[in-house]
């Protein structure tokens, strides 16, 4: 006698009887059951099969997986807790998968049998008497007066048969039900290559989608003017005097020292001091005259910014950081002044190699700036939306020509002159070839129950996924992110979606007013129910049969 298998892949289908997959599932010994959903297998989505389902499963010890790429078939399942994804579990993999029929066999019809016998004829005995004739004698009466008492019943028959379909369809419930749909967002996301007329495609790219771009040239001719970079600088010092402080009971003796403000200027003492230690009335002090430095610590001219403001604090650099608190100094006998700074600017010899890149950098911005303006008329002209590859490595640019005067070197100028021409080509292709790609992408993931309102041109996100191949082989790679706008879409021609609204008046037949409002709204893809109207309006529940419900949609 052969063992029971412990795993088994079944292919669910249209034609297969929900009893039989429910009763198959009672008797199986298998430990582990693969059901493979077929797209048209729509009783997985009625409530009642559900229902029953959900209780076959809790006594079966079988562990049981739904396998289906229908998303809608998937939300339903999981909103039971079913154990549902849309790839074969591993371990079915080296499976045979087979049909219901195929595991439950078939069973032969029988014709009916019939046993031939044969027909006995037997000749008709012939009477040799022979028979009068025999003639009514009833009395021909005038009957009209019956025939019009039949007109009447016949009259007050119909009568009362239209009376009653009047009352019965008065009588019978019927239920008119508005909704709104709710509007959803929905993003889809698509690799694409983009070349120029005689690309070279790699051959790993075979299956993406392809569009057709165009290079277009400007040129950009422009004189700049650059800052000189010499200078030399003739420095006044400023000087006054500062006060130092002795916070310590000892006197402290300075050598001509250095003092400097927060903002890096540097003052030098004159003469060597030694500042008194503090006592009761406070800090000990002196008065010092000192002079700033022609140069700070980073090399640039202190001159005019040695006019130290009265009150500045200063600070000796060269003392540690815990015992500059002991010591230190103030400008509170008036401000430093006489400091003043006058520069000489001029050219140097390098200053035309350093302006060069500058150069080309800046007609390059200028020149992308003019493609996108002449992009923007030739869309408007043709009716078109051209979009330009702004990458650096798309974006070819060449300074070929740079011109510099010679005799500007050396002269005391501020600034001196360059000028240069920059060539630019860039890659552009028209944005309705993507759209119509993109569109063709979201119908394919759409839900058969809805429809495309609206593709929302400005939410499209280009980025640049391979640009390597594009100077020799003319080609780009891009990612391309859309996003679209969807809704229910009841004139839907497919049987999906006749299902879909079929199973929602069998989930609100019999129910009142308000528990079908609320199992409506439970739906995500409904936003509002705009109209429940029953008829009779004394009747407080909706029809038990479905063909009384009507179900409209508002937008």
């Amino acid at each position: 006698m052969s063992s029971k298998p412990k795993l088994i892949k079944i292919r669910l289908k249209a034609g297969d009887k929900p009893g039989d997959v429910l009763q198959y599932l009672k008797n199986t010994k298998a430990k582990q059951v693969c059901l493979i959903i077929e797209r048209d297998f729509l009783v997985v989505t009625e409530s009642s099969f559900i229902q029953r389902l959900q209780g076959v499963l809790k006594i079966i010890k079988a562990e049981v997986w739904f396998v289906t790429q229908k998303q809608y078939f998937q939300s339903v399942l999981s909103q039971h807790k079913m154990r549902v994804q849309g790839y074969e579990p591993e371990q079915f993999a080296d499976i045979e998968t087979k049909t219901l029929s195929q595991i439950q066999g078939k069973v032969a019809a029988q014709k009916n049998a019939f046993e031939a016998r044969p027909i006995e004829f037997k000749p008709k005995l012939q009477s040799t008497t022979t028979t009068k004739p025999q003639f009514s004698t009833r009395k021909i009466e005038n009957i009209g007066h019956e025939r019009s008492l039949r007109g009447i019943y016949f009259f007050i028959v119909l009568v009362l048969i239209g009376a009653l379909g009047w009352l019965y369809f008065w009588v019978s419930p019927q239920a008119n039900i508005v909704i709104k749909p709710r509007i959803n967002t929905t993003e889809v996301t698509q690799n694409l290559v983009l070349g120029l007329p005689g690309a070279v495609w790699d051959v790993n790219d075979e299956n993406l989608p392809k569009i057709t771009g165009i290079e277009i040239q400007t040129e950009k001719v422009e004189t700049q003017a650059f800052a000189s970079t010499g200078r030399t600088y003739n420095v006044t010092n400023a000087s006054g005097q500062v006060t130092l402080f002795n916070t310590t009971r000892e006197p402290k003796y300075f050598l001509p020292s250095r003092l400097q403000s927060e903002d890096g200027v540097i003052v030098r003492m004159q003469n060597e001091v030694t500042v008194p230690p503090a006592n009761a009335d406070g800090p000990g002090s002196i008065a010092v005259q000192v002079v700033a430095d022609e140069f700070d610590e980073e090399g640039n001219p202190v001159g005019q910014r040695g006019n130290l403001e009265a009150g500045t604090e200063l600070f000796f650099p060269g003392l540690r950081s815990e015992t500059r608190e002991l010591y230190y100094g103030k400008a509170n006998l008036g401000p430093l002044v006489g400091g003043s700074t006058l520069t000489r600017y001029f050219v140097q010899e390098e200053d035309s190699v350093l302006a060069q890149p500058l150069l080309a950098e800046s007609l390059r911005i200028q020149a992308v700036d003019s493609l996108k303006t002449e992009l923007d008329s030739r869309s408007e002209r043709e009716q078109r939306d051209y979009v330009l590859i702004e990458q650096a490595s798309v974006l070819q640019s060449e300074l070929i020509d740079f011109q510099y005067d010679e005799t500007q070197t050396g002269q005391d100028l501020q600034a001196f002159e360059v000028q240069g021409t920059l060539k630019l080509s860039g890659l552009v292709f028209d944005q309705s070839q993507v759209i119509d790609i993109m569109s063709q992408k979201l119908e394919e993931s759409q839900d058969d129950r809805k429809k495309i309102v609206n593709i929302d041109a400005s939410s499209i996100d280009y980025r640049i996924l391979e640009t390597e191949k594009f100077p020799e082989d003319k080609w780009i790679k891009l990612s391309v992110t859309i996003t679209g706008v969807e809704t229910l879409d009841f004139e839907a021609n497919n049987q999906f979606a006749r299902e879909w609204q079929q199973g929602i008046k069998k989930e609100i037949i019999g129910l009142s007013v308000d528990s079908a409002r609320g199992l409506l709204l439970n739906h995500p893809e409904i936003e509002e129910i705009v109209k429940l109207e029953i008829k009779p309006f004394w009747l407080q529940q909706l029809p038990v049969i479905v063909d009384q419900i009507k179900l409209d949609i508002i937008y």
